[in-house]
């Protein structure tokens, strides 16, 4: 009798502790999956390689409507050896704003033939809705995480090719 007592107490508790464990696992694997990223490298792509004073750098391609409106907004970073690339069809002065954006940046506008025209340095999210514009015209903007082009040493007039 008392054997008996003590294996049903034991088949209860483990029944106890199996309706325990499993919603707690499931809701940690759960919490896992969905967890906001942190590591720049698994939410960005490397549409090409840009060469910057010797150095290779992954670069996500900007080059419609949607993508350069929408740039780096809303994303939590941009790694180092990173940058995105905007291309328009036109060289205009254009504008580059901080909507959405949670992390400072660097900044630099090309011309057309890729020579460095004006850089912006450490313009924080802060700053919108003001809106940063090239000394003249450009064909290509580029967005670096903040200090990198203290970093790769990028200075007006330096040629960028990709």
């Amino acid at each position: 009798m008392q054997k008996e007592k003590t294996e049903k107490t034991k088949s209860v508790r483990k029944k106890i502790i199996l309706f325990l464990l499993i919603p707690i696992s499931l809701g940690l694997m759960v919490a896992t999956i969905f967890r906001p990223t942190t590591d720049c490298k698994k939410v960005y792509r490397n549409d090409l390689q840009m060469k910057i004073n010797d150095k290779l750098i992954e670069t996500e391609l900007a080059n419609d409507f949607a993508t350069r409106q929408k740039g780096l907004s809303g994303r939590e970073c941009i790694g180092d050896n990173q940058a995105m690339l905007f291309e328009f069809d036109t060289s205009e002065r254009w504008g580059i704003w901080m909507k959405d954006m949670k992390f400072s940046i660097d900044i630099v506008w090309l011309d057309a033939d890729k020579k460095v025209i004006d850089v912006k340095e450490n313009v924080s999210p802060d700053s919108y809705p003001s809106i940063f514009y090239p000394k003249s015209f450009a064909s290509y903007v580029i967005e670096f995480g903040q200090g990198e082009i203290s970093r790769q040493k990028i200075a007006v007039g330096d040629q960028i090719s990709w």
